[in-house]
């Protein structure tokens, strides 16, 4: 339906800025299908119906052919299909046969500019119809010059190193592919694992052991320990803690699935109930990703009575202290911060997570607050990182103690985790 647009779609291309049109990546989106029978689609010649949208990613590799990676939602499903071509006579022949395809609208992406086309008027299969053309500045910003399969290799975990943990997770196909409705739980996997990686020369040991509190289906729990094992060779086992039962099960399944079930326990347990082994010579991760509320509390209190090396905790809601926050009890110069629900929310959230920041301070940890999940994807996106420091100076503990002892008094609120320390002591 768009098939007399490829003089301009070829022209387009070899207009690019780089000598090379495919010194970076190309995107073409496909949408607008004029058809609800099916239709079939080259190089594969494969049937789908109720296609919505067509996307194919373009890259050169570094044997000179060129690598696509084509993803065709339909109504229902996905379908990813990777292959590869000679040259550029190949790709504009196979970009030739998706222009055929009656699509009504196409975008392309390059690193330099834009290019829109569309189609007017109902779709005709004996004639053309006229199109309509218009070019943008670039509507993406973050060009790599590297092929798909050089940006898959450089994640940590990755269908080349790990596939026989992306398919138990249902992270990737069969055949490897990642599966795009996974592809951002798979980038937060490896984000996670680098977060980790960056504080793990803190531990001098090869014995780690994981405990993941509020552990859902261990994506990255599972992920970490099979990093650890396979790509950096430890000895490293995992504890998920997890109260709902359905999870617990799971979780079991997809340990023995992945034949770790000597080294991947899972119980149906309250954080606060857990009596997990004895401290001993295993180095802990403590990890509670998206606890609910008072949850992470009881992950860092729990994490910080068995003197974990590391923490990493990504807090949820945080109502304990939303619901102490009286306009009447808090300072003046904040009132008007008080009175929007959402201003009065996101103000909850920061006293909390920097109050807790600084009691794991005056516990003898190194802490902060980092962003843990693209700001687009949740709000509630900060990650509590803590290390374990031997001999931490009196002096900065006892700065810490007074900076969450002050702000306590000051806002008249108090996390979980302040009412767990307080009562301990």
């Amino acid at each position: 339906m768009l098939q007399s647009g490829i003089h301009t779609v070829k022209e387009f291309f070899i207009s690019s800025e780089h000598s090379d049109m495919l010194a970076s990546d190309i995107i073409l989106t496909f949408s607008d299908c004029r058809v609800k029978e099916s239709i079939t689609i080259e190089p594969d010649n494969q049937s789908y119906l109720y296609c919505k949208k067509m996307t194919v990613m373009i890259s050169s590799q570094q044997d000179s052919q060129i690598s696509i990676q084509r993803e065709i939602l339909t109504q229902k499903q996905s379908f990813t299909y990777n292959f590869s071509l000679n040259n550029i006579k190949e790709l504009f022949q196979i970009i030739d046969s998706y222009l055929h395809v009656p699509f009504g609208q196409l975008h392309i992406q390059m690193s330099h500019k834009d290019l829109y086309i569309r189609s007017q008027g109902k779709y005709n299969s004996i004639s053309s119809p006229s199109l309509l053309y218009k070019y943008t500045a670039p509507s993406k910003k973050n060009w790599v010059n590297k092929s798909f399969n050089d940006l898959e290799k450089d994640m940590l975990v990755n269908p080349y190193n790990a596939e026989i943990l992306l398919k138990a997770l249902g992270i990737c196909d069969q055949k490897g592919v990642i599966i795009p409705s996974m592809r951002d739980k798979y980038k937060q996997i490896n984000h996670f694992i680098n977060l980790y990686k960056q504080q793990s020369s803190h531990i001098d040991n090869k014995k780690i052991r994981i405990i993941d509190s509020g552990c859902g289906k261990a994506y990255l729990s599972f992920s970490l320990l099979w990093w650890m094992i396979y790509s950096c060779h430890l000895e490293a086992e995992l504890y998920g803690l997890e109260y709902n039962p359905v999870l617990v099960d799971f979780c079991n399944t997809s340990s023995k699935n992945l034949g770790l079930e000597h080294l991947a326990h899972f119980e149906c347990t309250p954080i606060v109930d857990w009596n997990g082994p004895k401290i001993d010579e295993f180095a802990e991760v403590h990890i509670a990703l998206h606890a609910c509320d008072t949850a992470t509390d009881d992950a860092l209190f729990l994490a910080l009575h068995r003197k974990a090396a590391i923490i990493l905790a990504a807090p949820c809601c945080h109502h304990y202290v939303q619901q102490q926050m009286n306009i009447k009890n808090m300072p003046e110069n904040i009132s008007l911060l008080l009175k929007d629900g959402i201003a009065k929310e996101r103000l909850g959230d920061l006293i909390t997570d920097s109050m807790r920041k600084d009691i794991l301070c005056s516990q003898s940890y190194s802490a902060d607050l980092i962003e843990f999940t693209p700001l687009e994807h949740t709000a509630k996106n900060i990650m509590i990182r803590a290390v374990y420091i031997h001999n931490m100076p009196h002096k900065h503990k006892q700065e810490a103690l007074e900076r969450w002892q002050n702000a306590s008094k000051e806002f008249n609120v108090k996390p979980k985790l302040a009412e767990y320390i307080l009562n301990q002591n």
